[in-house]
């Protein structure tokens, strides 16, 4: 949620032109997206162990969530300049500021491709690997992912309990994309074109 409602705060902001340099953050943003998470995995550690977050989820998830923003930010972005300028113009000759702006006209417009931007995330967060693997040390502090992974033995394989396993895995994502498919659908394909 709290990705969300970041990638769609930021998407305001830079389509909108609102700051001076809003170029260069674009280009800073684009730059993100290409750089590989393992360039990133030995200074995250080094700090994790530093400051005694080893195993500490919370702060892990905070990671997680600041890795999965660039693509959010650009999705949020073309959903913004879908939008006409005088719906912003007339909310703020009516008297609206930039927040009720923000949250009273832009954000239940594009409410699609925030459903979008928030099943990308969460597909993103569940699949993750890498730093949950990295930072998450101790058995308690796993996840599903990790866990699943942990099924298979070096030496032994009960296969009955992998395939539950990835079943268990499955069928929350499953149901979650049924059940917001029709806005999922709807948010990637508004967010493609700029109108």
């Amino acid at each position: 949620m709290v990705g969300v409602l970041a990638s769609a705060g930021c998407g305001y902001v830079i389509a909108g032109k609102k700051i001076k340099m809003w170029g260069m953050i674009l280009i800073y943003f684009m730059l993100v997206t290409t750089v590989p998470m393992q360039l990133f995995l030995l200074p995250l550690y080094s700090t994790f162990v530093k400051l005694g977050l080893m195993g500490n989820p919370f702060a892990a998830g905070v990671v997680i969530a600041a890795w999965n923003l660039p693509l959010p930010i650009f999705l949020m972005r073309t959903f913004f300049l879908k939008i006409p300028k005088d719906l912003e113009e007339a909310a703020r000759i009516d008297g609206a500021g930039t927040f009720q702006v923000f949250t009273k006209v832009m954000l239940p417009i594009v409410s699609p491709g925030m459903i979008t931007v928030a099943v990308i995330v969460a597909l993103n967060s569940w699949n993750e690997y890498l730093l949950s693997s990295t930072l998450l040390q101790g058995e308690t502090n796993f996840t599903a992912t990790i866990k699943f992974l942990n099924l298979n033995g070096t030496f032994s394989r009960d296969m009955s309990i992998i395939m539950s396993g990835a079943v268990i895995m499955i069928v929350p994502v499953v149901i979650v994309f049924l059940l917001l498919q029709k806005y999922f659908i709807e948010g990637m394909t508004g967010g493609s074109v700029k109108g």
